[in-house]
């Protein structure tokens, strides 16, 4: 339990990265999702428990610290960490291409689905809004990924 502590702590720091330094680092209006690369990695690595728990975390901080609807970020970051462990059966994990493959991905169906949900936008434009943000996700993905490898899964 005193381990997993540790990755509410670093939730808790992404998300307060996110919502405050990381606006000042937008790239055509696209900011890392460090919480999704988060859940990702924890879908990847650890036992459903802890998956639902600490999406479940990382999703209502999410809905906390942003103006999207409450409750969509934390049903999404649970869907998102379940299918990452079902997926993560059939795959080779140890490679990191596969892993920023996946979180590319992840972040381009949360900004579908957040973008459809909540803005009521057409696809094409979302799309458009979604892709720099999964490319700019994707690109973190190794910082993040090299901050949670401290911890011993």
């Amino acid at each position: 339990m005193r381990k997993e502590f540790f990755l509410f702590i670093y939730l808790l720091i992404f998300a307060l990265l996110e919502s405050t330094i990381l606006n000042y680092f937008r790239v055509f209006g696209a900011k890392p999702d460090l919480l999704l690369v988060s859940i990702v990695v924890f879908g990847l690595y650890l036992s459903n428990f802890w998956i639902i728990t600490l999406s479940c975390f990382a999703g209502l901080l999410l809905d906390i610290f942003c103006f999207y609807s409450f409750g969509i970020n934390t049903i999404l970051f649970c869907s998102i960490g379940i299918i990452c462990k079902k997926i993560s059966r059939n795959l080779y994990i140890e490679n990191n291409s596969v892993i920023i493959s996946l979180v590319f991905l992840a972040s381009i169906i949360a900004g579908i689905v957040r973008g459809s949900l909540i803005s009521g936008m057409p696809f094409v434009a979302i799309f458009k809004l979604c892709l720099p943000q999964a490319f700019y996700t994707a690109i973190f993905c190794p910082f993040v990924f090299r901050v949670l490898s401290i911890f011993p899964y």
